[in-house]
């Protein structure tokens, strides 16, 4: 374990710095001075900073390492650092420590971190052994740290939490990460452990917000919590750049309206990161005089500039019908955005989740209770291909059902579902799949037209333009109705129990399951179909989305834009 990683890894999920911890040094000493001993001057800087003000971040700073107004904290003080970072680019952490006197407690404990990933492991324990005499439980927390980098993970998350126990903050953080330590990346924090943090340090609402907002995993996701922890982490002034844009997209998502004055200050503290979104359109409910067409441009392009994907595309269709309701297909070129068209033609070189989960009950030779063993998520295929699943490398899920392969999108499970179905006889697999995406596998129309019919009770219609009069019917029925509804009860436990937890909407209950595409380095595209209501649907819903780089996942980076456009359609239901 990497002290110094610990600390920029939590920061980095914050928002208040990057993943990166390379810093520039420049000299600081005039820019940093000490505050006077005083709390109202402690309030009077808090404010200022609460307006993006980064030279009172560093006063904050000051405050933190200090004592003044507030409990003396190396996590408080190194957290309004990267603030103030976040607002000048030419204020670096480093800098400012390398200002302290050499004995300075928390110079001591922030240069301990490089000794420890240089493996100078008599230096470190000195570093220690003197910060416990000066009466800085960090020093606790060092020693735990040495620990855990020998191999004596247990023994030093116990030395750790005694440093906790003494008033730590870094080793109280430690401990609430402790599941991710120990190998737990769906429920990566200790929850209850961070809301008590909270009460005494106030960083923590920081954690929880992000947590809450989805940032850290799809297991843990409730909006109206994440904004309340935001609004605590705000008090304090640990709300940041990043902070700010989720609590305005919020409002505006939630209609939610908010006084002048502090819509001013949190477009104030969004600065680069919000000028696009912010300055362009925000997140619009939809009003009278605003047509569906309207309201799904906006809340997609608005989409991709929060998650900075390069495309997206959104389809609404009239379920009974097959009416294509509303179309949005947008680039970002860089400088503008712009319609594009979609030219993506290897669907079928991907695994269609729901399709093959039709396709393989259809034969009879197996149930959605049928359980399957994926083993530790990695398997090759009869044709010798390597299928993995999305936590492969965190030993994969096992035995599992083939409902849960589908809600988690296990790809070897639903590979295997195909063999114990189809044996040997992969052509009549394909001639499934390609009847049931109206034969087109390789065209999002097919899909798109596929869904509908899951949608429609297994009634296929033709997907066509709104000025149509006529419904075009391809299949009265493409499955026996035994077969579909558990299909339909499958999709709605994706986004109850599954991975797509973001797509559920507050108001109204939905379907829709999806996958991720890897289609080159780095570069992902990300689909997820869907309809509503569940019970008696009235439109079906696909969202495509583009983007390099992670995270990227159908249901984190789809989801919340599908719900938008449902949240725009249930006045019409």
């Amino acid at each position: 374990m990497n002290m110094k990683k610990i600390i920029l890894f939590g920061l980095a999920l914050l928002g208040l710095v990057s993943c990166s911890d390379q810093l520039a040094e420049k000299d600081l000493a005039n820019g940093v001075q000490t505050v006077n001993s005083t709390s109202d001057e402690y309030h009077y800087y808090l404010e200022k900073a609460r307006w993006g003000d980064a030279g009172a971040y560093v006063k904050l700073a000051d405050c933190y390492r200090n004592g003044v107004g507030v409990k003396s904290d190396f996590i408080g003080m190194t957290a309004m650092l990267a603030m103030a970072e976040q607002y000048d680019k030419t204020l670096r952490l480093q800098d400012y420590v390398k200002t302290l006197p050499e004995s300075d407690s928390y110079r001591l404990l922030f240069e301990s971190m490089d000794e420890i990933n240089r493996k100078n492991q008599d230096k470190v324990r000195n570093v220690a052994s003197l910060l416990i005499a000066n009466g800085k439980p960090e020093g606790y927390v060092i020693n735990g740290a040495m620990q855990v980098e020998e191999g004596d993970t247990i023994g030093g998350l116990e030395t750790i939490g005694y440093g906790a126990e003494q008033g730590s903050s870094f080793g109280k953080l430690v401990l609430c990460m402790a599941p991710a330590l120990l190998g737990n990346n769906q429920r990566p924090y200790n929850t209850g452990k961070l809301v008590e943090m909270a009460d005494e340090f106030p960083f923590a609402n920081k954690f929880l917000a992000e947590m809450y907002a989805g940032e850290v995993c799809d297991s843990v996701f409730d909006p109206k919590l994440a904004a309340s922890y935001y609004k605590e982490a705000d008090k304090y002034g640990f709300l940041g750049r990043k902070g700010a844009k989720w609590l305005l997209d919020y409002y505006s998502r939630e209609g939610i309206l908010i006084d002048d004055l502090e819509k001013e200050r949190l477009k104030k503290l969004c600065g680069d990161l919000g000028n696009d979104a912010m300055e362009k359109e925000e997140i619009p409910i939809v009003h009278q005089e605003q047509s569906l067409q309207e309201y799904v441009d906006s809340v997609t392009h608005c989409r991709m500039l929060t998650d900075g994907c390069k495309r997206a595309i959104v389809y609404v269709v009239e379920t009974r019908t097959g009416k294509m309701l509303a179309r949005s297909s947008l680039e970002d070129t860089g400088n503008y955005v712009i319609p594009y068209e979609d030219t993506f033609n290897r669907e079928n070189d991907y695994l269609h989740g729901v399709a093959t989960y039709l396709a393989v009950q259809w034969t009879g030779n197996l149930s959605s209770n049928t359980m399957i063993d994926t083993g530790s998520g990695a398997y090759e295929d009869a044709n010798g291909i390597l299928v993995r699943d999305h936590n492969w490398r965190r030993g994969g899920y096992g035995e599992i059902s083939l409902d849960y392969a589908l809600t988690h999108r296990s790809e070897v499970g639903l590979t295997k579902a195909i063999e114990m179905a189809y044996k040997n006889d992969r052509n009549a697999y394909e001639h499934q799949i390609n009847f049931y995406l109206n034969n087109q596998p390789n065209n999002l129309m097919g899909i798109l037209t596929f869904y509908n019919a899951i949608a429609n009770g297994g009634k296929m219609v033709k997907i066509c333009g709104s000025e149509e009069k006529d419904v075009t019917v391809i299949h009265d029925q493409i499955c026996y109705p035994e077969y579909i509804e558990p299909v339909q009860r499958a999709m709605e436990r994706c986004v109850s129990e599954g991975i797509y937890k973001k797509a559920a909407n507050d108001y109204i209950d939905v379907a829709a399951c999806g996958r991720s595409l890897r289609v080159a380095d780095n570069k992902y595209r990300l689909e997820l179909c869907g309809y509503f209501p569940t019970r008696s649907p009235k439109y079906t819903i696909m969202v495509v989305m583009e983007k390099d780089g992670l995270p990227a996942s159908a249901g984190g980076t789809c989801g919340p834009l599908f719900s938008q456009v449902v949240t725009g359609l249930i006045p019409k239901i």
